[in-house]
């Protein structure tokens, strides 16, 4: 009895002692890690208490035993929706132990990230999640393409050249990588008949995943802390494709509104405030496609609500173009904060936000407007919108530049 008392006072300490420690972790851009026992009962615990999760890969190395957990010396990577991280708090306090679990959610909140960032873009998390499957009626894992699919991002760009997996390109990878990578993603891509020809490579898994809309965006590859080798010959290899364009309209931006502004009645008020600085070219309506298409190629992190875990989508893209761009002065401290930005006046969607929140101070924070820091953003996020239909809307765009 006095037992169980005592551990019923401790539950909440252990939650707070939890969330605060996993605040500090994401303070410092640091991956949230339980160490657990009995992880097969805190699995079943977070499906009994309808937390949504998947182990992410190696699922026949969980161990399902405390025998089988002392000589495990692994981590296990799981995927989940962040809402219920009180919850898992008190799980962690309730099973502590030796097993190492990395937690990683659909939106990088509350330490849940991996370097800071979201470790999928939240709309490919969430699918994964909306479309798991049960392993052997144990735990849930992603459906097979998703593993696939998962497992070929976490590689290409996440491991990279240190998944020994042959580049594709005049780098050379780590010839003796930690686990079979390349072996095992064969072995899937084979039961599943994926397109592609083995032996693979990171280049041609690469533009695999951007075939189907599941490669790392181009404006996250550029922003992606831990730059090596290989994330900068993807860089350069994207810029390529999107240079001829980028430079016949240097100048041009293009603006997401999120549905947080649609909510608010503030469409047009925007509209008047972009056009105290660009000249207004086109106003897109995003169907649910493009809208899609946008969150899934446009990096996540600015379709998720300010400090929450909610997802607020693009709504409207603006295309537009700035006549008198503006160099930054030589002691702008900004520019080392924003590498990316060539044209200051970019710098004006913080000044619409500020004057949204003045309009409407009863409304949440609104972040709403989101916006391309250059020309070769500026196209990437043309393609979002357009898809193969983007060549044929820039000549419009490019016609009427000129004019």
């Amino acid at each position: 009895m006095i037992k169980s008392f005592t551990g019923t006072l401790l539950k909440p300490l252990y939650r707070q002692y939890y969330l605060l420690k996993w605040r500090q972790k994401h303070r410092k851009n640091k991956t949230v890690r339980l160490k657990v026992q009995q992880v097969a009962k805190v699995l079943e615990q977070f499906e009994q208490r309808d937390i949504p999760y998947v182990v992410l890969r190696w699922f026949e190395e969980v161990p399902l035993t405390v025998q089988q957990e002392q000589s495990f010396h692994e981590d296990v990577d799981l995927l989940i929706e962040p809402e219920k991280m009180d919850q898992i708090a008190e799980l962690a306090g309730s099973f502590r132990g030796k097993m190492k679990c990395d937690l990683y959610s659909t939106t990088a909140k509350l330490g849940t990230s991996y370097l800071g960032m979201p470790y999928y873009p939240p709309v490919m998390a969430q699918e994964i999640l909306a479309q798991r499957v049960k392993y052997k009626d144990q735990f849930y894992i992603p459906c097979p393409l998703h593993h696939f699919n998962g497992l070929a991002y976490h590689l290409v760009y996440h491991k990279g050249l240190e998944s020994g997996i042959p580049s594709g390109c005049k780098l050379t990878t780590n010839p003796a990588p930690k686990r079979p990578y390349q072996q095992k993603l064969e072995e899937l891509g084979e039961k599943l008949q994926i397109p592609l020809p083995q032996p693979y490579t990171l280049l041609a898994l690469h533009e695999y995943l951007k075939s189907v809309h599941w490669d790392m965006p181009y404006d996250l590859l550029e922003r992606w802390p831990r730059q090596n080798d290989w994330q900068r010959f993807l860089i350069e290899r994207e810029k390529t494709l999107l240079q001829p364009w980028a430079e016949k309209l240097p100048q041009l931006a293009v603006f997401f509104l999120r549905s947080d502004i649609v909510d608010a009645g503030a469409v047009e008020e925007v509209y008047t405030l972009l056009e105290q600085k660009f000249t207004l070219l086109e106003k897109q309506q995003l169907n649910h496609e493009q809208q899609r298409r946008v969150m899934r190629m446009v990096r996540g992190g600015n379709w998720i609500e300010h400090k929450r875990t909610t997802v607020v989508p693009p709504c409207i893209a603006v295309v537009a173009y700035d006549f008198a761009p503006q160099d930054y002065p030589s002691d702008d401290p900004r520019q080392k904060r924003y590498p990316l930005v060539t044209n200051i006046n970019m710098f004006y969607k913080h000044e619409v936000r500020t004057a949204l929140n003045q309009s409407y101070p009863q409304q949440r924070k609104i972040i709403g407007l989101h916006g391309s820091d250059n020309a070769y953003e500026a196209q990437h996020m043309l393609e979002a919108v357009y898809g193969s239909d983007t060549p044929t809307m820039n000549q419009q765009l490019l016609e009427r530049v000129s004019i």
